[in-house]
């Protein structure tokens, strides 16, 4: 399976998750995310529990990945834009100086 197959699925299983966070439960949506994502892993490996090869077929699909090259040059960049979307520029400024003085020491 490419590399390509393997983002589609994780983003169809997020999506769904979300939908499903925004539909029934109502939590933050980071939080839902979460929360049910450790769910679907807990039926995950209670599939493989009862004898159903779903947990090795994930973990082999998850080893194909390299996460160190992923998260820095594929995420860093959105989750750096994720965060900086939420910065208020007003306190921004007035934090200014000490911003000024830890990014140069």
């Amino acid at each position: 399976m490419e590399s390509i197959h393997i983002i589609a699925i994780l983003v169809t299983l997020a999506a769904g998750f979300s939908y499903l966070n925004q539909r029934f439960f109502k939590m933050p949506m980071t939080i839902g995310l979460m929360v049910i994502s450790m769910g679907f892993s807990l039926l995950l490996i209670m599939f493989t529990y009862f004898g159903l090869p779903v947990g090795d077929y994930a973990g082999a699909m998850m080893q194909k990945i390299d996460f160190s090259k992923l998260l820095m040059e594929g995420m860093l960049g959105l989750l750096l834009f994720a965060g900086a979307i939420h910065v208020n520029l007003d306190d921004l400024v007035e934090s200014g100086l000490e911003i000024g003085i830890l990014a140069t020491l």
